[in-house]
């Protein structure tokens, strides 16, 4: 069994799930497997199993074949956790290039499905950012080991991409406009938890009660979201409006 680390906040029985695909990617002969690494709000610490994906990059030695196809897509079909997996080579994972080349993605859209992006993967370079910041190890060479930092100039143009998204497609959009707010600010990345506690501390005061109501639903798996959406745009247009003047200071110092 693969100890999974500890810190997640997941429960033992999601431990045990996430520990069983770990194997059966390990496990198989279809593939050489490099590394497994888990991202996003569970490596932080700070997931909620009623919302949060379980976002994983697998790393592999050299490119699927054709034949790898359906055992990657078996293995994901088999798992009940939320998973939201990207599958790229050695020699894929450190590219600075958008969208990044990647051997497969696997979503939750409503049940795994095994995609092969030809145009390549738009949010890998944020995934890689995140791994690098906080990843945790599952299988293979620790994080730092075996990512690179994604230069900032790279990882705006993902964040740039997704922000007209975020409020019609994301789970918990304030919190994610806090997140890119964030990122522009100091060039890394946080979790929406840690986003939304400094969002309180640095954004306009105007902002604080829907940010409270935002992580409030977060933490407690709260959905649909009673916070209007009149008001979701009011405060991605703050976004928008503060992070133009972010861009300026930026090409001007």
């Amino acid at each position: 069994m693969i100890a999974i680390p500890g810190g997640t906040g997941m429960s033992p029985e999601w431990c045990a799930l996430l520990s069983d695909y770990a194997e059966k990617l390990r496990d198989a002969e279809e593939w050489r497997l490099r590394g497994l690494y888990l991202g996003g709000s569970f490596a932080a610490g700070c997931g909620n199993e009623s919302t949060s994906d379980v976002d994983i990059i697998v790393v592999l030695e050299e490119r699927l074949v054709p034949r790898a196809r359906m055992p990657m897509k078996r293995i994901h079909n088999k798992s009940p956790l939320p998973l939201d997996t990207i599958v790229v080579t050695v020699e894929q994972l450190n590219a600075n290039a958008f969208p990044t080349p990647v051997e497969c993605i696997v979503k939750e859209i409503p049940k795994p499905t095994l995609v092969f992006p030809e145009a390549g993967c738009r949010e890998f370079l944020l995934r890689r950012q995140e791994v690098w910041q906080r990843g945790r190890a599952l299988l293979g060479p620790p994080p730092l080991e075996l990512f690179d930092r994604v230069p900032w100039r790279w990882l705006k143009q993902p964040i740039a991409l997704m922000l007209p998204e975020i409020a019609p497609m994301f789970k918990n959009p304030v919190l994610m406009l806090c997140r890119v707010v964030y990122a522009y600010r100091y060039h890394e990345l946080c979790s929406k938890r840690e986003a939304g506690q400094w969002a309180l501390k640095q954004l306009d005061a105007a902002w604080h009660e829907t940010i409270r109501t935002a992580l409030e639903e977060y933490t407690g798996g709260v959905r649909p979201s009673r916070i209007p959406v009149r008001r979701v745009r009011e405060f991605e247009a703050w976004c928008r409006h503060a992070l133009v003047g972010r861009e300026v200071e930026e090409e001007e110092a």
